[in-house]
């Protein structure tokens, strides 16, 4: 039997994790950007606060 989930059976999760990787972290150019996708394709109430604690824990991680 093959299984045909190659990288992840929930493609939400990943999209979330590249886009706070990349995305998230470039804040002042994609600013209203990052707020539609928070808020519409991932469902956040509050997307300004949600991509500031995003953007705050991507860059405390590259720091370690």
């Amino acid at each position: 039997m093959i299984n045909f989930c190659y990288i992840s059976c929930n493609p939400i999760k990943e999209i979330k994790k590249v886009w706070a990787m990349t995305m998230a972290l470039q804040d002042n150019r994609y600013k209203d950007l990052n707020r539609f996708i928070a808020g519409c394709y991932f469902g956040v109430k509050n997307p300004d606060s949600y991509v500031k604690r995003i953007r705050t824990r991507e860059l405390n991680e590259r720091m370690r």
